[in-house]
């Protein structure tokens, strides 16, 4: 088939780009007093903001109004949601404890689950296993991980490493920033290496990753970095020194969000290449959490301003002409156009063999970046072109009798 006649026949999407823009920041009705060191949101609605001695707040109307979620006195150091709306949060407290804590209906009771003042951060798998990072002392130290809600918990890594940030990707890869290093076990926990190549000898204090696998690092003033090979090798993308970055956020669109101490937040649409001011509106230039929630509104958690949020929704609306899930999908690619990585997302209705190739505007063959039996679901893929020319692609998705086409196009 040829690539070129097909894409007109496959406008099945209609793609809005709702953007950041001029004036997009306001401040909510939170007390404007407190610093947020913490940020979630859930799958209900509600997103939770957890503060410097003041515990947890939520709100279930976008910020309109606050209540208090427990937690009352405690330092909210990190905080992370699973699928079924069970909070996890890490917390320096008072004569209760501290440790992490676990809330099953929504911030109104909870449960110390892990109890030691040193826990630096938590997250949620998408297996629903949680991890966890400690600061380093000859009593606690390493990485934990729980497979049972948090009810019982298994060191996977010692270290004499201090483990500030957590992320994870499917099929067991785990990846823990440190000093200068990140840590990384591409066997959900059983063995673990390190790597430093490419990256600035400074602390790590965010870490993320995409739907393509790209994982991000932000550090304390010596900017961030990504790596397109699951952490063997990293590339500095973004500012270089100035900002103290503080926090990372990928939004379902794959947009990048950092916030800084001191610069507010930055935004990038091409995997971290370029990054945009995001100011307007934000009246404190200290940023230590954010968080998105369920209908795209992005939220900034502030030092002594209590929390923003984004005027308008930030994430693309997709609306599906045929309204149908049972039917295979190729989407638009994004960013498009691109410099030099774009992410290809499509859609497969039931186990099948799927294929998917890239052409050049003559029809020829340049690249063929999947050829295997997948799962029904939604599937996403890196595409470089730093080896091609600039100029219109198109890119064919075929499903047993089923082909879908798009045009993309790469300009530096």
């Amino acid at each position: 088939m040829n690539p070129v006649f097909s894409v007109f026949l496959l406008g099945l999407f209609i793609i809005t780009s709702p953007a950041l823009s001029q004036n997009d920041w306001q401040q909510t009705n939170m007390p404007h007093h407190l610093s947020i060191y913490a940020m979630a949101s859930d799958n209900s609605g509600n997103v939770y903001a957890g503060g410097y001695g003041q515990g947890l707040f939520r709100s279930s109307d976008h910020g309109t109004s606050w209540d208090s979620a427990g937690m009352t006195g405690y330092w909210v150091r990190s905080m992370a949601v699973s699928s079924s709306d069970n909070i996890f949060l890490a917390g320096i407290g008072n004569a209760y404890g501290s440790g992490v804590f676990r809330s099953t209906d929504h911030g109104t009771n909870w449960k110390n689950i892990y109890k030691s003042n040193l826990v630096n951060c938590v997250h949620v798998a998408g297996d629903n296993s949680i991890w966890i990072g400690l600061q380093y002392s000859h009593e606690h130290n390493g990485i934990f991980r729980s497979t049972d809600n948090g009810e019982s918990w298994d060191s996977v890594f010692s270290d004499t490493k201090n483990f500030n940030c957590i992320a994870t990707l499917s099929g067991g890869k785990i990846f823990s920033g440190s000093y200068g290093r990140v840590y990384r076990s591409l066997d959900n926990g059983k063995t673990w290496s390190y790597s430093e190549k490419g990256l600035a000898n400074a602390k790590i204090t965010a870490i993320a990753v995409n739907k393509a696998g790209q994982v991000f690092v932000a550090t304390a003033g010596y900017g961030i970095f990504r790596s397109d090979d699951k952490g063997t090798t990293w590339k500095e993308v973004g500012e270089s020194s100035g900002p103290d970055y503080s926090c990372l956020l990928v939004d379902k669109d794959q947009n990048i969000y950092t916030g800084t101490q001191g610069y507010w937040v930055y935004k990038s649409t091409d995997n971290g290449d370029n990054w945009t001011l995001t100011n307007s509106g934000l009246t404190n230039k200290y940023v230590l959490s954010l968080t998105m929630d369920k209908d795209g509104y992005l939220y900034a958690g502030t030092d002594t301003s209590g929390v923003f949020r984004s005027t308008n929704k930030v994430i693309s609306g997709i609306s599906d002409i045929q309204s149908s899930s049972n039917q295979p999908k190729l989407y638009q690619n994004y960013p498009n156009p691109f410099a030099h990585n774009t992410t290809i997302s499509y859609y497969v209705s039931r186990k099948t063999q799927v294929s998917l190739v890239v052409y050049n505007l003559t029809g020829k063959k340049v690249r063929e970046l999947i050829n295997e039996s997948q799962d029904k679901g939604r599937h996403s893929i890196l595409f470089n072109a730093d080896n091609l020319p600039d100029g219109i692609y198109y890119y064919t998705l075929s499903m047993g009798k089923t082909e879908q086409s798009r045009k993309m196009i790469r300009k530096h």
